[in-house]
């Protein structure tokens, strides 16, 4: 009985150790994509990159008051035609520059003259606040039409902005493999990460059957490519003309389902009659085309900036601004109120 008994101890022994051997040879901590071997070799490096990517600013008071820094991610702006979203974009791209940060604007549309221009009007009107009528609008500058103000800001332009922009005129053939080519070029002849800009979402080429199918591709790319270079990626895009007359949310999107998941930060601007009660309903039709035709005729235009989605922060808010198309300038509206949520701290229930 001893025998039998010490010869079963030692088999369940051996059984034991022939387990543990097992568990042990498909324990993870060797794979590549171990947590631990990430805290090993990558972490600190990824902290650092988020870091020093930190502290870039909008460049709008206003909003920069509001969400402090902007992070490396994927933001996306949409609007309705004639409300200023490339000029908005375009703005933010030259305050970039001012913080000494690369910015690559791809333009589908526009090319560089038209945008160059469009820069030295707001410039020029800016430097002659009290007397405007010496600034000059883009349309002017580009037919040779340069006065003193125009003649300094384009100096400014040159000293403080032109050696930080690159702008990359793209066609109705740009696809996303050209938009990463061009990056990673940027990338490898620079050594420097850029901001990426892309004006706009739906005019990215892309031979799919659907339209959904094409918004879905691009934006997945542009995200992956914001991963790919942990910098920040805005895109513009267009929303749904069933949605002009309505104030903006999810919905304004044109096949807004992917943008909704896939980027960080979903920023709209419409116009700040949007919030007046005749917008409540989708009744009174006539009524609220009078309304927002009144509203565009205004000089400035009032707009506002509404957040829809936000991962770095305050889920929702709203910044006020005054939208000058002729000089093609956004300035922060003073009689605005800013339309920030609070959130009380919840208590721990220990």
């Amino acid at each position: 009985m001893d025998n039998q008994a010490s010869t079963l101890g030692n088999q369940s022994n051996q059984q034991t150790q022939n387990s543990s051997a097992t568990i042990t040879s498909t324990l993870p901590q060797c794979y590549p994509e171990n947590i631990s071997s990430y805290i090993r070799k990558d972490m600190r490096h990824d902290m650092t990159s988020f870091i020093g990517s930190a502290s870039v600013k909008t460049g709008y008071q206003n909003l920069d008051a509001v969400i402090k820094n902007m992070y490396p991610g994927f933001y996306v702006l949409g609007a309705a035609s004639s409300l200023g979203k490339t000029t908005f974009a375009l703005q933010m791209a030259d305050q970039f520059t001012l913080d000494a940060e690369q910015v690559i604007y791809f333009t589908m549309e526009q090319s560089r003259l038209e945008l160059v221009s469009k820069s030295l009007s707001r410039m020029s009107v800016l430097k002659c606040r009290t007397n405007p009528s010496l600034a000059r609008t883009a349309i002017q500058i580009r037919k040779g039409d340069a006065p003193q103000a125009v003649k300094d800001a384009f100096r400014d332009y040159k000293n403080d902005i032109a050696d930080y922009l690159t702008i990359i005129e793209g066609d109705f053939t740009t696809d996303m493999n050209a938009i990463n080519r061009k990056v990673e070029d940027f990338v490898k002849t620079t050594g420097q990460v850029p901001i990426i800009i892309v004006d706009y979402l739906q005019i990215v080429q892309e031979d799919l059957p659907t339209d959904k199918g094409k918004v879905d591709y691009i934006t997945k790319g542009l995200k992956m490519l914001q991963r790919k270079y942990n910098t920040i990626v805005i895109a513009i895009s267009s929303i749904n003309r069933g949605n002009y007359m309505l104030p903006i949310d999810f919905e304004s999107f044109k096949e807004s389902g992917s943008i909704e998941y896939s980027a960080d930060v979903v920023w709209g601007l419409q116009l700040q009659i949007m919030n007046d009660p005749t917008f409540a309903s989708a009744k009174n039709v006539t009524q609220r085309r009078k309304v927002i035709a009144a509203a565009k005729a205004a000089s400035p235009r009032k707009v506002e900036l509404v957040c829809l989605k936000n991962r770095f922060g305050i889920a929702s808010y709203s910044c006020g601004f005054l939208y000058y198309p002729q000089y093609d300038l956004f300035t922060t509206d003073p009689n605005y109120k800013s339309q920030i949520p609070t959130c009380p701290v919840p208590k721990l229930i220990v």
